[in-house]
């Protein structure tokens, strides 16, 4: 037999855990986690998919840090870019929207 499941209760209680071991991190040992979103260009679907992830973080008291890149970005510069976050200890992970290619 099928069972339902509800989407959004799962989701608020994996906010509230991640929330909670957010809060005990930073509690015990001073450090925020902090995540990066990188974009490039500015395609409309790209920023709002990093505005999203901001949000997300900071609904569970991540700290978050938004990095738009003009399009016309080298891949030499992109990287530098991320070995630039790579080094800042306030920044614990990096995320690039998916790339849309027509």
């Amino acid at each position: 037999m099928a069972q339902v499941i509800d989407g959004e209760a799962i989701a608020a209680d994996i906010r509230r855990e991640v929330t909670a071991e957010v809060a005990a991190l930073s509690s015990a040992n001073s450090i925020v986690p902090g995540l990066a979103v990188v974009t490039v260009g500015s395609w409309k679907n790209s920023r709002t998919y990093a505005d999203m992830k901001c949000n997300a973080c900071a609904d569970v008291g991540i700290r978050s840090l938004l990095v738009d890149l003009p399009e016309d970005t080298s891949e030499a510069a992109l990287v530098a870019e991320v070995h630039r976050l790579n080094a800042d200890p306030a920044v614990h992970g990096m995320r690039m929207p998916p790339l849309l290619l027509a």
